[in-house]
C-alpha cells in the first residue's frame, strides 16, 4: 500500500496517510514530499520516522492506548 507524506508551509505541519484515503481537510498548500510503498501502517510509520530523522517508531499497544481507559 502506498502512503504519502505532505507538508504545509502555511501551518508547518506534516500529514501522513494512505494514498487511497486522501483526507479532505488538508491545508490549501500541502506539498507531497515523500511516498513509500509498504504492506502495513506500522511499516509506513517506521519508514516515515527514518525519513524524517525521528526516533524509531513505537506502535501503540493495547496497554498504552487511551481508548481502553475506564
Amino acid at each position: 500500500m502506498r502512503h504519502e507524506l505532505r507538508h504545509s508551509e502555511s501551518d508547518g505541519c506534516h500529514t501522513f496517510f494512505p494514498a487511497s484515503q486522501h483526507p479532505g481537510d488538508l491545508p490549501e498548500d500541502p506539498c507531497r514530499i515523500w511516498t513509500v510503498e509498504v504492506p502495513t501502517w506500522e511499516a509506513a510509520q517506521a519508514a516515515k520516522h527514518v525519513f524524517l530523522g525521528w526516533e524509531p517508531y513505537q506502535p501503540m499497544t493495547e496497554s498504552t492506548s487511551t481508548h481502553n481507559n475506564p
